[in-house]
């Protein structure tokens, strides 16, 4: 099985495009709340890192930044999985994502 995010052919054009965000996020449910490292977002979904404990066909509750979202797990393997969104992100949402993902890696770089 490989770690497809989204259900788009290997070749081809993508309906959302995505953009790496490398963030951390959080997730909750009724259950429990975790953070997990966000990999890759697109208005339909993400791809996140750092995460244990879920099964695909779960309904999780996505933060980052200013921006929520509920979502399904769709694929879940290892320390990684994908989460589609019930209803995409605007525009908007995934650059102020990717905004503070470069500001994030910027500060980083800094402090090194």
């Amino acid at each position: 099985m490989t770690n497809s995010f989204g259900r788009s052919p290997e070749q081809g054009r993508r309906a959302a495009p995505r953009a790496e965000a490398p963030l951390i996020v959080q997730l909750s449910n009724a259950e429990k709340k975790l953070s997990a490292k966000l990999c890759e977002i697109s208005r339909t979904g993400a791809r996140l890192a750092d995460v244990s404990s879920m099964r695909v066909g779960d309904e999780w509750q996505f933060a980052a930044g200013n921006v929520r979202a509920l979502g399904i797990v769709v694929w879940f393997e290892g320390t990684e999985c994908a989460i589609e969104f019930d209803t995409p992100l605007a525009v908007a949402e995934v650059s102020h994502l990717r905004s503070l993902a470069n500001l994030v890696a910027g500060l980083s770089r800094e402090g090194e």
